[in-house]
Parts: C-alpha cells; structure tokens; sequence
C-alpha cells in the first residue's frame, strides 16, 4: 500500500510541473509571435561601484513575412531582481522605465526581412545604493508602440527578454573573479 501512495505523489507531481511547463513556457521553447527578443552580457561580472552594465540586445523575425519595427522600444522597461539567497539582506528588485536613448530620433524605423536580426548594445546604468554585492537577473521589455509616434504597419505588441544572471563582485578582494 506505501509503495501504491508512493507512486500515486510521483505521479501527482509529474503532472504539475508538466502543467506549470505547459502554463509559463518550457525553457527554450520558440515563443508564438513573429519576433523573439533576447539579450546576452559580455561579461557575466560587474565590480562593486561600476555604474553600468553592457547588454547585447537581438530582435529576430522569426516570422515568414517582414516587420516593420520602433528601435526605440527596446529597454522601454529594465527588470533587476537579485537571485534568492544572494544577499543578506533578502529580495532586492527594481523596474526602471527608460526614456529613449539620446541618439533616437522619432520615426525611425527598422524592416526585418524573415530570419534577420536588429541588434543594439545598451549601456544599463547600475545604482550602487541597489546593487550590492550578489548575484542579479536583468529582463528587457520591448514595447512596439513606444517611440512609434502615429505611424501604422508597425509591430506593436509587447515582449520581454529572457533572464540573464550576472554577479557584482568585489573586485579588490583577491577570491573574487573579474571581468
């Protein structure tokens, strides 16, 4: 009879994480929409007091037609979250809306032909009263109509990156590893 429970809770449990996979997307898994947005970090370390952080940012058509987009809805929102545990002072997060950067001129607009890519380098600035020593996740949000103006034919949905991990470190301190 246990080894009957037993396997009963094993099955129970299967079919939930198959139904929270299902429910918020298996990783790796191709998003739905014509495009998908992914960012990257050249360097997975930051040093304590560093003001910024580099973010290597791709939207891809992903679709079989082309897509008109606004470059300028790119970081229209940044997400910090420190990873649990890190830090000894608990749950840390941050979600910053961010103005166009200052070489956006209104109306600019990108055309991805099926398969092709437009990529930016974002320079995110790093409050050193937030970013402690630990490790933190940053997720970008696009918005298609941000920085759009009144233009139609454009891409106007929404999407947020994946999550990418990167440390701040004392970079004085003899163990830790810089960039």
């Amino acid at each position: 009879m246990e080894w009957h429970s037993t396997g009963r809770v094993r099955t129970i449990g299967l079919a939930v994480t198959l139904g929270v996979l299902t429910l918020c997307g298996a990783p790796g898994k191709p998003t739905s929409g014509p495009l998908i947005f992914r960012i990257l970090l050249p360097h997975s370390a930051v040093c304590v007091g560093d003001r910024r952080i580099e973010v290597e940012s791709e939207l891809r058509d992903v679709s079989d037609h082309s897509i008109a987009l606004s470059p300028a809805g790119v970081r229209s929102q940044v997400s910090f979250t420190n990873r649990a545990c890190s830090l000894e002072d608990g749950f840390r997060s941050s979600t910053i809306s961010v103005d166009p950067p200052r070489d956006w001129k209104e109306g600019k607009i990108v055309n991805l032909a099926p398969g092709q890519s437009y990529r930016q380098t974002l320079k995110l600035e790093l409050d050193p009263k937030f970013f402690l020593q630990g490790v933190y996740r940053v997720q970008i949000g696009y918005s298609g109509k941000y920085g759009a103006s009144d233009q139609g034919g454009l891409f106007a949905g929404t999407l947020d990156s994946n999550d990418v991990l990167f440390e701040i470190v004392d970079c004085n301190s003899s163990s830790g590893e810089t960039r």
